[in-house]
């Protein structure tokens, strides 16, 4: 539950952020033509996240979160910033024996389309068999920074 309420609080925080900007300190409510255009930009940015992570490891992953980014894992209290989160998500890719992989299904946009969102599937694999250790659904925020989408919440179950 506790969960539950942190994302909303994002997404408070993103609404009210929005809110209190005008227009022109939004330079991204103009970069996409339309909520579908941002949502397809979105699934791109979660499969390059993905294949990032996949290629590279730790460093993929951590490449696409933010300096105030924060992950959350069930049970388990947030951890907040670039270093903590790259402390605490190591082991997890120390495990040569294993691999995580996920698939986005969904995308959405908030209004002003600098935040979003994605969820989908997400697995860890043995790598030697291909077998299934787990399985869930995840759900990730992400915030429109430049040209690019960076990482600003991610947590699954």
């Amino acid at each position: 539950m506790r969960y539950v309420a942190l994302f909303f609080c994002v997404l408070m925080f993103g609404a009210d952020h929005r809110s209190r900007a005008s227009e022109a300190e939004r330079p991204s409510a103009a970069l996409f033509a339309s909520p579908k255009a941002a949502e397809s930009a979105l699934m791109e940015a979660d499969r390059a996240f993905a294949a990032a992570t996949a290629q590279y490891g730790l460093e993929g992953w951590m490449s696409f979160y933010t300096a105030d980014a924060a992950r959350l894992r069930m049970g388990e209290a947030a951890v907040r910033g670039h270093a903590s989160i790259r402390r605490f998500d190591a082991p997890l890719f120390a495990d040569t024996t294993t691999r995580l992989v996920w698939a986005p299904t969904d995308a959405g946009v908030f209004d002003g389309d600098d935040y979003g969102f994605t969820t989908g599937r997400a697995a860890m694999l043995r790598v030697a068999s291909g077998d299934t250790l787990w399985q869930g659904q995840y759900i990730t925020i992400w915030r429109h920074e430049g040209d690019t989408w960076k990482v600003i919440l991610d947590t699954g179950s």
